[in-house]
């Protein structure tokens, strides 16, 4: 069973959601982790880039091909993982803590509760 921190939200795409304030802390599920064996390079977002539940807003590189990155939220980055640039196996080692990929702050807090828990996300994955 893949472990999923209790106190995050979960998107459909396979993201963990920390939010803390205003700001949301977002990363890869260990789901998606032992997908994304083979991650070359990262493409981050840009500080400041306005984001959209469901659209892209990152890009792994892969040896297959790319892997696109969806927002699980409504509002603009804050801050970006610039360690995953230079070490991308870093999320793969600690998805849920120095992989992170970004923060964002976003804007609509009733989108927190569209996400899923920690049983909903397992039961998903089960």
């Amino acid at each position: 069973m893949v472990f999923s921190p209790e106190d995050f939200k979960y998107s459909h795409h396979h993201l963990w959601v920390k939010p803390d304030g205003r700001v949301a802390v977002v990363g890869i599920t260990e789901d998606l982790h032992d997908q994304l064996k083979d991650v070359q390079s990262v493409d981050l977002p840009m500080e400041a880039d306005e984001l959209e539940p469901d659209t892209e807003c990152m890009t792994f590189h892969l040896k297959t091909g790319l892997y696109d990155i969806m927002s699980p939220l409504t509002g603009r980055i804050v801050s970006t993982n610039k360690r995953l640039i230079l070490n991308p196996s870093k999320m793969l080692i600690a998805p849920y803590t120095d992989g992170w990929l970004f923060k964002m702050e976003y804007d609509e807090p009733e989108e927190l509760e569209l996400l899923m828990s920690s049983e909903e996300y397992s039961a998903m994955t089960a």
